[in-house]
Formats: C-alpha cells, sequence, structure tokens
C-alpha cells in the first residue's frame, strides 16, 4: 500500500501552495491519475481524510480522475480513448497498421478550489 506515502506528498504540496498564497482553506483537490496507476481510490480518500485532520485541508473533497489509456497509429498518428485495455485490436481501425497504447503510471495535481 503505497497509497499513503502519495498522499503524504499530495497533502505537502497543496498545503505548501495554499500557505504560499495565504489561503485560508482548501475545499476541493483535483486529482488526475494515469492509466495504468495501481492507486487504489478508496485507500486515497481515506488516508486523505485522516491525514488533512487538523490542517487547511481538512474536510476537503478529494476529486480522483483516472485517466483512459490511448491508442496512437504509428503510421497515420489515428489517436483514440479505450475503456478497456483487455479489449483492444491494436490495429488501426482507419489505416490497418499497427498502434501503440499511450499512457502511464502517474499522478498530478491538476487544480485546488479555496477559499
Amino acid at each position: 500500500m503505497h497509497e499513503i506515502t502519495v498522499m503524504k506528498d499530495i497533502l505537502r504540496i497543496i498545503l505548501d501552495t495554499a500557505k504560499k498564497n495565504m489561503v485560508k482553506r482548501i475545499i476541493k483537490v483535483r486529482i488526475e491519475t494515469g492509466a495504468f496507476t495501481d492507486l487504489d481510490e478508496s485507500w486515497m480518500n481515506r488516508y486523505f481524510k485522516s491525514l488533512t485532520a487538523g490542517t487547511a485541508a481538512h474536510g476537503a473533497e478529494l476529486a480522483l480522475e483516472k485517466l483512459k489509456p490511448v491508442i496512437s497509429c504509428r503510421t497515420c498518428s489515428y489517436e483514440y480513448e479505450t475503456e478497456n485495455i483487455d479489449q483492444i485490436d491494436l490495429q488501426c481501425p482507419v489505416c490497418g497498421n499497427r498502434c501503440s497504447i499511450i499512457g502511464d503510471s502517474s499522478f498530478r495535481i491538476v487544480d485546488m478550489e479555496v477559499i
């Protein structure tokens, strides 16, 4: 379970940002996770709730969005998103050539709502 380490890092970043910008309270934090991340959203929410107690982010909403993998043709550059990576055909629907899967396991803080 590396979710706690990730959430500690996220909290450090958002609290540092809040302090630098004289924010009194963080209302919402929006985070995108890569298509291939193995972070468990329920644990991320639990740790966020626990770690934010007594901070400017106490009670803030954590909005998580998992990005979809993108399929990209190496020949014609056609790209499309897919819901289920296990059921994809790596043959381009436009030109018939081989495609690649684009995605990663990173995360990024998109934005914060503050007062």
